[in-house]
């Protein structure tokens, strides 16, 4: 890539830091291609011309960085045009990335590369000091559209000393995901809550698991209905605010939007998970330091509210709007569920209908749970764990046949071994978990390998592998 890694000024030690980067292009004419190559520390959204065109990148290890390519033909015009990429990194381990600190790096092919000349500005409406979602995942969102973003200035180039420069920068080598949005099935609580009492405390995910709730009698069907006209949903007394649970019927991995019109200082708060619990979506579970929660301030305007960067895993979402003095209109509910792009090849069928649901089921669940890797789950974790591959490897190969993840899987494992030459059992790992090293990850490996050779033939991805393998 011809492009250089830029970040903003002294980003290296902040926490859960987000910024934008800016770069104007004025066209005589449209151009016959625009491939754009792009890749983040950790994560990234690109917009060109205010459009979304992307996220990503596909995870990377302590190692090894991947960039992802899109093409702009169909966003970009002639005339001056935008392109803007909003960037995050928890500049922390996770089980989902391994950041060395925040920074982008993309090119235009044939125009231009992130260099000095491109702007940058800090994300201050994302604020820092928030819960964590879960240990595994990361931060919680907490977005305040309220607050202006800092200063534009020049991007800071990279140097050579800089940790990000040492890991490997790769093509991503499994395709882009497929998303299909979904609409809600069911709205099966809709209740009152008290009026909120302190705006800043970061506790969302308890406030939303232990707060009072009081039936709330509303016909909530054009909810359910696409395309039905705006819902208005007026201020109640003494400041209450309102709790829906929008149930999609499905495991979604990937994002929850709701397109909403509300005044200004307006809060939305948004729980994920699988199931009801007491009648509500159960957020908090201290216990195990996970706390399912985003927490949105809304300016007034229209704005598409839900998770942003970060995808989240569920089939039911709470949402509980707050401190709205004016009616709120919603204009639309929508689930987005990304996913790897499985072929169909494998199928089963027998006279015993029970054994064909239980194929249906397992199916699914390979599908749910593969995303630019293999991953343990979409609600809790998301996490490529590597033993899982020996029933995860088999399975998908003969339901789906389609060994492009399964190789991806491979090189991240071995990418990610310790200094020691051992596998750790989650990867990305953490380097201060070397409990995760487990003896069973490294004796497994060879047996997930020679099922995969057996299955494919891909001869060269095994020696690539091997001498991982001869260390271990």
């Amino acid at each position: 890539m011809k492009a250089h890694w830029i970040s903003t000024k002294d980003a290296c030690q902040r926490k859960n830091y987000y910024f934008r980067a800016l770069r104007k292009l004025n066209l005589d004419r449209k151009p016959e291609k625009a491939i754009f190559h792009i890749t983040a520390e950790s994560y990234y959204v690109l917009a060109v011309n205010g459009q979304t065109v992307g996220r990503g990148p596909a995870r990377g290890t302590h190692t090894t960085n991947y960039f992802d390519t899109w093409d702009l033909y169909h966003v970009l015009h002639e005339g001056n045009n935008e392109i803007l990429i909003c960037c995050q990194c928890m500049n922390e381990d996770t089980f989902l990335a391994a950041p060395s600190q925040p920074a982008l790096i993309a090119e235009l092919e044939g125009f231009f590369g992130t260099d000095g000349e491109w702007q940058v500005q800090d994300g201050t409406e994302w604020r820092q000091d928030v819960q964590t979602y879960s240990m595994q995942v990361g931060f919680s969102e907490w977005c305040d559209f309220r607050k202006t973003s800092g200063d534009w200035s020049k991007a800071t180039v990279l140097t050579t000393d800089s940790p990000v420069m040492r890991k490997k920068l790769l093509a991503r080598d499994v395709p882009q995901l497929i998303e299909i949005a979904y609409s809600p099935a069911n709205i099966p609580v809709q209740v009152v809550v008290p009026a909120l009492k302190d705006a800043d405390d970061i506790k969302v995910s308890k406030l939303m698991t232990y707060e009072e709730h009081r039936p709330l009698l509303l016909n909530l069907k054009t909810l359910l209905q696409p395309g039905s006209g705006d819902f208005t949903i007026v201020p109640l007394p003494n400041n209450g605010g309102i709790a829906l649970v929008f149930d999609f019927d499905r495991e979604i991995i990937g994002r929850f939007e709701l397109d909403v019109t509300a005044p200004c200082g307006t809060i939305i708060d948004l729980g994920h998970d699988e199931e009801l619990w007491e009648n509500r979506v159960r957020t908090d579970h201290s216990q195990d330091s996970y706390n399912f929660a985003d927490r949105y301030i809304l300016d007034g305007k229209r704005r598409l509210v839900g998770n942003t960067l970060h995808q989240r895993g569920f089939r039911m979402v709470q949402v509980v709007i707050r401190n709205y003095t004016d009616p709120v209109v919603i204009h639309g509910i929508k689930a987005y569920d990304v996913r790897y792009p499985y072929p169909r090849n494998g199928s089963f069928n027998s006279s015993d209908q029970m054994l064909n649901r239980i194929w249906q089921a397992c199916v699914e669940t390979l599908s749910a749970c593969t995303t630019d890797v293999f991953t343990d789950c979409p609600w809790r974790e998301r996490a490529f764990w590597v033993n899982d591959m020996i029933v995860e490897n088999r399975t998908t190969l003969q339901a789906f046949g389609d060994p492009r993840v399964n190789a991806r899987a491979f090189r991240m494992a071995v990418a990610d071994a310790f200094p020691n030459g051992l596998i750790p059992g989650v990867c990305p790992c953490p380097r201060n978990l070397e409990s995760l090293i487990l003896l069973p990850t490294n004796l497994f490996i060879s047996e997930m390998l020679s099922d995969y050779y057996l299955y494919t033939g891909d001869a060269e991805m095994v020696c690539e592998v091997l001498p991982a393998l001869a260390r271990i």
